[in-house]
C-alpha cells in the first residue's frame, strides 16, 4: 500500500470519529498508513487548537502531500490568516475523486466561512455532505449539513429554515445524534417564536430540553431552558417560568449570563429601564428592547394551521383535510378556512404568503440565527 491509497475501513474509522474518538485512535496507532495517520494526529491539534503541534506534524508531510495542504488551510483557519492559493489548492482536491475529497470540502467550506465568504461555503459543504453520504459516513455527513444550514443562514438571514431543521433532525434521529437534533428542535422553536407562535414554539422547546436532559450542565441545556423560561412568560405561566428560571441561574457558562439576567428583568417586568450592553443578538429581537413589535395570540385552530404550512406552502384541500377532517363538507370547510386566514392576516398582516392553490408562511418574516 503507497502513502496515499487506503483502505475503507480506515477512512470510515476516521471520518466517524468525535474530537474525543479521534484522540484514542491516535494514542492506539489504529491508522496504519502512515501519511493518514499523520494527518489524524494534525486534526486532533486542530480540533484542541494547538498551533505549535499542529506546525511541526505539517512539516513531517511529503512537500506534494494533499494532506499538508488541507492541513496547512486548517492551520490558516485556525490562526486566522488568510491563503486563498492554499484554499483554491484544497478546493481543487475537494472537487477530485480523491478519498480525501470530502475532507478537504469541509477544512475548504470552514475556511470559507471564517473569511465571510458564505456562498463559496454553502457549495463546499453541500459538496462535502453529498460525498459523505455517499460514502455512508452518516455522523460526518450530518456535521457537513449542520454547517451547510449554519452557511444559508449567513448567505439569506431573514429566511426561515424550519424545513432544513426538520430535514435535518431526521437525519440525527436515525443515528441517534440527539445533540443536533435537539439543535434543530430548539431552532424551530426559536422561529415560531418570532411569528408569534408561542404554544406550537413550546412544543418543540419541550421536544428539544428532552432530547438534552442527559445534558443538563451543558450551554446548549441552559439556552434551550432560557428559551422555554421566556416562552413561559409569553404564555403566562409564570410559575413554570420561575421554576426554568431557578435552575437556569446556576449556569457557569459566560454566555448565558446575560439571557439569565435578560429573563429575571421580564419577571419582574422591568426591561423598559435597563440596558443589556452585552446581550447576544437573539435575546434583543426576543426581548423587543425598541418595542416595535406586538405579541399577538394565536386560536389552537390558528396554532393548528401554522404548525402544517411551517415549512412550507401547501394546498388548500390539503390544509381542509388537516384541519376539518378528509370527510368534512367541502364548501363549508373552504369557508372556514377564508374566515381563518382573514382572522389571521388581520392578527399578522405580514405573516402569510398565497397563490391560487397554497397558502404558507413568508420567507422574510423570519430572523434566523
Amino acid at each position: 500500500m503507497n502513502n496515499m491509497e487506503i483502505s475503507t475501513e480506515e477512512l470510515m474509522t476516521f471520518l466517524e470519529a468525535t474530537p474525543f474518538e479521534l484522540k484514542e485512535i491516535n494514542s492506539k496507532g489504529q491508522i496504519k498508513n502512515q501519511n493518514f495517520n499523520l494527518y489524524s494526529r494534525a486534526l486532533e491539534s486542530y480540533y484542541i487548537s494547538d498551533i505549535e503541534s499542529l506546525k511541526e506534524h505539517i512539516e513531517n508531510f511529503e512537500k506534494d502531500s494533499i494532506l499538508r495542504s488541507i492541513a496547512s488551510l486548517r492551520l490558516s483557519l485556525l490562526s486566522g490568516t488568510a491563503n486563498d492559493s492554499l484554499k483554491k489548492e484544497v478546493i481543487e482536491i475537494a472537487k477530485s475523486d480523491s478519498p480525501f475529497g470530502a475532507e478537504a470540502a469541509l477544512a475548504a467550506g470552514r475556511y470559507c466561512l471564517s473569511q465571510r465568504e458564505n456562498e463559496d461555503a454553502c457549495e463546499l459543504f453541500q459538496l462535502a455532505y453529498q460525498k459523505l453520504e455517499k460514502l455512508g459516513a452518516k455522523k460526518k455527513a450530518l456535521k457537513a449539513y449542520q454547517n451547510l444550514l449554519i452557511s444559508k443562514t449567513r448567505v439569506y438571514p431573514n429566511k426561515k429554515y424550519i424545513q432544513d431543521y426538520e430535514f435535518l433532525a431526521s437525519k440525527a434521529e436515525e443515528i441517534v445524534e440527539n445533540a443536533v437534533e435537539s439543535m434543530c428542535y430548539h431552532n424551530i422553536s426559536r422561529e415560531l417564536f418570532y411569528v408569534g407562535a408561542f404554544e406550537l414554539a413550546l412544543v418543540y422547546s419541550n421536544k428539544a430540553l428532552r432530547l438534552l436532559k442527559e445534558d443538563s450542565r451543558t450551554v446548549h441545556y441552559f439556552e434551550a431552558l432560557l428559551h422555554r423560561c421566556h416562552l413561559y412568560i409569553k404564555l403566562g405561566h409564570f410559575d413554570k417560568a420561575h421554576a426554568d428560571f431557578q435552575y437556569a441561574k446556576t449556569s457557569d457558562h459566560l454566555s448565558t449570563q446575560d439571557a439569565v439576567e435578560a429573563i429575571k428583568q421580564l419577571l419582574q417586568g422591568k426591561t423598559e429601564s435597563v440596558e443589556f450592553d452585552h446581550i447576544e443578538p437573539c435575546w434583543k429581537v426576543k426581548l423587543d428592547l425598541n418595542g416595535s413589535r406586538k405579541t399577538i395570540k394565536f386560536s389552537k385552530t390558528e396554532t393548528k394551521f401554522l404548525d402544517f404550512v411551517k415549512s412550507e406552502p401547501k394546498e388548500r384541500i390539503e390544509i381542509i383535510d388537516h384541519l376539518y377532517g378528509a370527510d368534512a363538507h367541502y364548501e363549508s370547510s373552504l369557508n372556514k378556512l377564508r374566515v381563518l386566514i382573514h382572522r389571521l392576516k388581520k392578527k399578522a398582516p405580514k405573516l402569510l404568503v398565497e397563490d391560487d392553490s397554497k397558502i404558507g408562511i413568508k420567507d422574510d418574516i423570519y430572523l434566523s440565527a
